[in-house]
């Protein structure tokens, strides 16, 4: 039998740290959060995305 890998990772904390960053000053174009867009990119990456193009999937959810 396959041993499960059972790792636990919290979020809020990340989320916390995340949202302290300064965000760049200019606001066109804007569609997201700079906080919101590096913990998109690093779930994505921690679930196996490896490049943009597959981060932008796993992002939407495709």
């Amino acid at each position: 039998m396959a041993k499960e890998n059972t790792h636990e990772f919290e979020v809020d904390p990340v989320i916390q740290d995340v949202a302290e960053l300064p965000d760049p000053p200019s606001r066109i174009n804007q569609r997201h959060l700079l906080g919101d867009m590096i913990v998109i990119n690093m779930m994505a990456v921690i679930a196996g995305a490896e490049g943009p193009k597959v981060i932008g999937v796993w992002a939407r959810g495709q």
